[in-house]
């Protein structure tokens, strides 16, 4: 069936959707902050066009994110394999050749084309990552002319008359590789390419460019984009750490993580145009700082922005009343999670680690549910339901605890630091202490 799959209907598919996703929402993020779905239109061809910050993540968060159906565009090189690609066909993913494929490979992309057109016709929504492939940083790479020309060529063979509107979209990730971290997805305001008909039909390569020059303008309204390469680490730190103290009051006022964000990026990048020896000053501390800290991960150099000793203290006693209940529970999902990283472990890409780790997981903790039912079955006289409750209860308390979990052994790292290394300790502290001191200015 091939190519054709991907605008059939199939129980399977539904069947599917309803259980990855509850996997999804429920137990892998700990948080998904949607905003601005209203902006989206209800009927018509519409094209997504997000950043593209984590892998597999990123097309998932987009589908559970839509009441409308979606179908999505990657790279050709997975569908060698035909059972890989009947796969990929099944799960609507469709495939799109580049240049480093060869000539003779990119002419097939003539087909996608003409399937998009149709699936767009049919009012579904088309997903493509205009950046062509993923990354981590906080900015806006180059786009590529895939979405225009699919969006053009669609028009032209409706005269025209389909009123193609296209959605820039932002995603932010608190944290690429862990689960239970947050997710992030800002909906902008539709646009049109209809200004750009008449340079289409006299010379398409210039409606190309002036589309992708237009939707990355737009693009940067809805995502963090950090245009300074030269301060690009210092303003990423200080909008991660520092977002409630740079913003002030106005922070709870945000309907999002990118929102306050890029408000965070704004009020820095003034900053640094009207304080530029004091702005200079911050950079060289915050340069510092992050070479000294490097055995320190993100999460670790937060909870050091924020140490309290009492924090620390109450926490402790917290997790020592606790301990026996968190001991079962991780027990019981212990060798999923271990499978996980230790699939992951070899990922060199941080961004592409959180994908397989959800793939992993969504097929393993099944499985080992039933191989540990089998083993409670042989030893124990109790009915399997028992067992059942038991293992779904601790993949509840697992996964809802696991940021706490991450955060408290982050303090016990920074304990640890502060007995070994007292010195260094206190140097940082002090350090981070006064890049804190130096948001009240900002």
């Amino acid at each position: 069936m091939g190519i054709n799959r991907v605008d059939q209907k199939s129980i399977a598919y539904q069947i599917l959707y309803f259980f990855v996703k509850i996997w999804h929402h429920i137990f892998f993020y700990q948080k998904i902050e949607i905003s601005h779905q209203d902006r989206i239109p209800k009927e018509g061809p519409v094209i997504i066009t997000p950043n593209h910050q984590n892998a597999l993540m990123d097309a998932l968060a987009l589908l559970f994110s839509l009441k409308r159906t979606i179908v999505f565009l990657a790279r050709a090189d997975m569908f060698k394999k035909k059972a890989i690609a009947e796969i990929l066909y099944f799960l609507r993913i469709l495939p799109v050749f580049r240049p480093r494929d060869g000539q003779g490979e990119v002419k097939k992309n003539q087909e996608t084309f003409d399937k998009t057109t149709e699936v767009l016709q049919k009012n579904y929504v088309l997903g493509i990552f205009p950046e062509g492939n993923h990354g981590g940083k906080h900015s806006l790479r180059p786009l590529k002319k895939g979405f225009a020309r699919i969006a053009f060529q669609t028009e032209e063979g409706n005269d025209y008359k389909m009123e193609m509107k296209i959605v820039p979209t932002g995603m932010l990730y608190s944290n690429y590789q862990n689960c239970q971290s947050v997710l992030s997805i800002n909906f902008g305001h539709p646009i049109s390419l209809e200004d750009y008909y008449e340079d289409y039909r006299t010379n398409p390569a210039i409606a190309f460019n002036k589309a992708s020059e237009k939707l990355g303008r737009e693009m940067k309204k809805y995502m963090i984009h950090i245009e300074d390469d030269e301060y690009y680490e210092t303003i990423d730190f200080l909008q991660t750490v520092f977002g409630k103290e740079i913003l002030s009051d106005s922070y709870d006022s945000y309907t999002n993580r990118i929102e306050s964000g890029m408000a965070s990026v704004e009020k820095i990048n003034k900053y640094k145009d009207t304080h530029s020896k004091q702005f200079e000053d911050l950079h060289q501390t915050t340069s510092e700082f992050l070479a000294k800290s490097k055995r320190l991960n993100m999460i670790q150099k937060q909870l050091l922005a924020f140490w309290s000793w009492p924090t620390f203290l109450m926490q402790s006693l917290v997790f020592l009343l606790v301990f026996p209940i968190l001991l079962i529970s991780h027990i019981v999902t212990l060798l999923p999670v271990l499978l996980s990283l230790l699939v992951t472990s070899k990922i060199k890409d941080p961004q592409f680690k959180s994908s397989i780790k959800f793939v992993v997981s969504l097929l393993s903790f099944p499985i080992f549910y039933f191989i540990e039912v089998g083993i409670f079955k042989s030893f124990c006289p109790h009915p399997a339901y028992y067992f059942f409750i038991a293992f779904t209860v601790a993949i509840v308390i697992s996964s809802q605890t696991a940021t706490w979990l991450r955060r408290f052994f982050g303090r016990i790292k920074l304990f640890s630091f502060w007995l070994f290394h007292s010195k260094q300790f206190k140097w940082l502290l002090n350090s981070i202490s006064g890049i804190k001191e130096s948001m009240k200015s900002i």
